[in-house]
């Protein structure tokens, strides 16, 4: 009975359960409305969470930002700081070596007497440099601007060991008078101990000497150190020459005669100062310079012409006098003439001779002048002595057959006359040159006379000209006229 009661309230219960319900049906009706569940509601508060917490890390990332950022600064800052003081520390020696004080002084101690510099500065174009401005040695000579060239590699070591590594000194174009000239060379010998050992080259760019008339061109003098540490010899190289000289001097101490230059003079292709402009091959030449004493031990030319050797002394004591000698032994008369008439014998016209005499002249010369000043003593200065003429041919007249002619007159022009002797006495000056005592001969017809020579080139003179007593003959006189590259005779 229990049973069946059970079976049959099942059995409505299970039939209760299969039927629809619209009231619980609306628990899984779509609606509108959000409804958070379990998850969505766990998102709503962690998002509240992070929102609580967000000031505060903003603060944190904020202030660990700016601390970064201000602690590089500020340790940028002082090490900028750090090394600008042991910079200026390193750099207080240089400053005093590079001051125009610093550098004064070291000049006044090494070469014992006072010396002055306006300033200093440095310069970075073209090439870094320090320029030492307004540089006075006692009052004596002063240099315009002496620049100290260095390079960056040798500035930042000095940075680091206190101590500058120069170059070159190279110093401004200048003038200078022979006094001066002469205290600047003993300046020179004494600077060593007074220049930085790394200073090995002393170069002045361009020198000009006042009222010196050995020396009246432009001059490029360089001084270098030697073993010892002094800047001697010092070398002159003359700028803008055709040819190329060196003049090379070092001072020394005589216990006799003081202070003296012994300088040697290495020349070639060179016209010199004084004298014919004549250029020449070579020129060698040594002596020395004392106080109002000029001595040239030897001199040698050697060109085209031949060969001149001798010495010359000047010396000053009321006046300049200039006294010395002169020899050639074989000067060739063409060479020299074709020197005067600039054009090489190729250009000649056909039959005609380059030039008006041939011949090797021998001369042997005595040479003096005298003057207030040493250039008025070699200008007025006179050389003189007698000529030698081997070979000697005179072209352009035939004086035998003129001879014959006896009392015909006119031009006598053409043919050639040979010399089997030659001889005169020539006396060389700024005016010009004399030959006087001319004795020639060929054969039985003997030849005298003079002949001067302008500094123009013009003849002026006359020959006398006697066949001898082979031939009843009256001696007649020719005149020389015209130039000395064109000659005109005539009766």
């Amino acid at each position: 009975m229990g049973a069946s009661v059970r079976s049959q309230s099942n059995k409505r219960s299970g039939d209760t359960a299969q039927q629809w319900e619209p009231t619980r049906a609306t628990d899984f009706a779509i609606t509108t409305v959000n409804v958070p569940d379990r998850l969505d509601l766990q998102e709503v508060r962690a998002r509240a969470d992070e929102d609580d917490d967000a000031p505060r890390r903003r603060l944190v990332l904020f202030d660990t930002y700016w601390l970064r950022v201000w602690f590089k600064r500020l340790l940028v800052v002082g090490s900028l700081g750090a090394a600008a003081y042991y910079g200026y520390l390193a750099l207080l020696p240089l400053r005093d070596d590079v001051s125009a004080a610093g550098i004064a002084a070291r000049l006044t101690r090494g070469l014992g007497q006072p010396v002055q510099i306006a300033g200093t500065e440095f310069r970075f174009a073209p090439t870094p440099r320090l320029v030492v401005k307004g540089l006075d040695v006692a009052g004596t000579y002063q240099l315009g601007e002496v620049s100290l060239h260095f390079n960056w590699e040798d500035a930042l070591r000095a940075l680091r060991g206190g101590s500058w590594t120069w170059g070159e000194a190279a110093v401004a174009p200048l003038k200078l008078e022979g006094v001066q000239g002469l205290a600047l060379l003993r300046s020179l010998g004494a600077a060593g101990a007074a220049i930085p050992p790394t200073i090995s080259t002393i170069r002045f760019e361009l020198i000009e000497f006042a009222e010196m008339p050995l020396l009246p061109g432009r001059y490029e003098v360089v001084a270098r150190r030697g073993s010892d540490g002094r800047f001697a010899p010092v070398a002159l190289t003359e700028i803008g020459s055709e040819g190329r000289m060196k003049f090379t001097v070092a001072a020394r101490t005589d216990n006799d005669w003081g202070e003296t230059v012994d300088f040697q003079l290495d020349a070639a292709n060179w016209a010199l100062p004084v004298g014919p402009g004549a250029r020449w091959t070579e020129v060698v030449a040594t002596g020395r310079v004392r106080p109002n004493l000029i001595e040239v031990d030897s001199f040698s030319l050697g060109g085209a012409f031949g060969v001149v050797q001798g010495l010359m002394v000047a010396a000053r004591d009321v006046e300049w006098a200039v006294a010395g000698t002169a020899r050639a032994p074989n000067l060739d008369l063409e060479s020299v003439l074709l020197h005067f008439k600039g054009k090489p014998a190729e250009e000649r016209p056909k039959g005609q001779a380059a030039v008006p005499m041939h011949g090797t002249a021998v001369l042997s010369l005595l040479v003096a002048g005298r003057g207030d000043t040493l250039a008025q003593a070699i200008d007025q200065s006179v050389a003189a002595g007698p000529l030698q003429v081997r070979w000697a041919t005179l072209n352009g007249i035939n004086l035998g057959y003129a001879a014959t002619r006896g009392g015909a007159s006119g031009v006598t022009g053409g043919g050639i006359t040979r010399f089997s002797e030659l001889e005169a006495s020539v006396a060389l000056a700024r005016t010009g040159l004399t030959v006087t005592g001319i004795h020639g001969r060929a054969g039985a017809m003997a030849t005298r006379g003079e002949i001067r020579v302008a500094p123009d080139l013009g003849l002026s003179g006359a020959l006398r000209v006697d066949l001898g007593a082979q031939r009843v003959q009256a001696p007649i006189n020719v005149k020389v006229r015209g130039t000395a590259l064109q000659p005109q005779f005539s009766r």
